[in-house]
């Protein structure tokens, strides 16, 4: 009776350690899943991995686990068509004129061609080097930036047709002394015979009193 009743209760404990058993294991191996299925998913956009013969490209170098792929070989004026991550290699079909930009094969960009920044990918070559290949045109912009003729001309009215212009000040006369002329001789009185002339005038007048005053 004892050992029926021990054989039920771990009979009912039994599901409970199998699952507890199982899912850390069931975990790892989706885990597992996943990171192959990753890396083997973008591989899958170039043309398959060390089969490829030179000239190839690999990804990636100049700590960098990624690099983005674009539709010409400049980062500015074209779009992103894809990225290249860690261990991924692209056949390499040509470069540009300066050499910066690889041109690869890569099966979802527009025409299967993209550009990759040679910087950041180890280039494998092959017999020969590279050849120049001419960038494609650029992409239009969808929204051409315009400015309102109505909204433009409410602040044309308010600016100044002309600029006021400097009119220097009048110069002022400049005065010049002139030598003192006397006489018909051009020449003036000693300074000595004026205070002389004085002095004397001046000790007759102090006599003339004098004697008047004692009449």
């Amino acid at each position: 009776m004892v050992f029926e009743k021990y054989l039920s209760h771990s009979a009912r404990r039994f599901p409970k350690r199998l699952e507890v058993l199982l899912q850390p294991a069931a975990m790892a191996c989706l885990a597992m899943g996943i990171l192959f299925l990753v890396p083997n998913a973008a591989q899958a956009q170039g043309t398959g991995g060390d089969e490829l013969e030179p000239p190839f490209v690999e990804c990636c170098k100049n700590n960098v686990d990624q690099v983005n792929l674009r539709s010409g070989p400049n980062a500015s004026d074209y779009e992103i068509v894809g990225i290249l991550v860690m261990g991924e290699t692209c056949k390499a079909v040509g470069q540009s004129r300066a050499g910066l930009w690889i041109q690869i094969l890569y099966a979802s960009a527009p025409g299967g061609m993209a550009w990759v920044n040679a910087d950041f990918v180890i280039l494998h070559y092959g017999t020969g080097d590279l050849p120049i290949v001419n960038p494609p045109p650029t992409a239009i912009p969808k929204n051409q930036p315009t400015i309102d003729p109505t909204f433009a001309a409410q602040f044309s009215s308010v600016l100044p047709t002309r600029l006021p212009t400097f009119t220097p000040a009048t110069p002022a006369p400049t005065i010049t002394l002139q030598p003192l002329v006397t006489g018909g001789t051009g020449r003036g009185l000693p300074p000595a015979m004026i205070i002389l002339t004085l002095l004397t005038i001046g000790t007759f007048g102090t006599i003339l009193s004098a004697m008047v005053g004692r009449r």
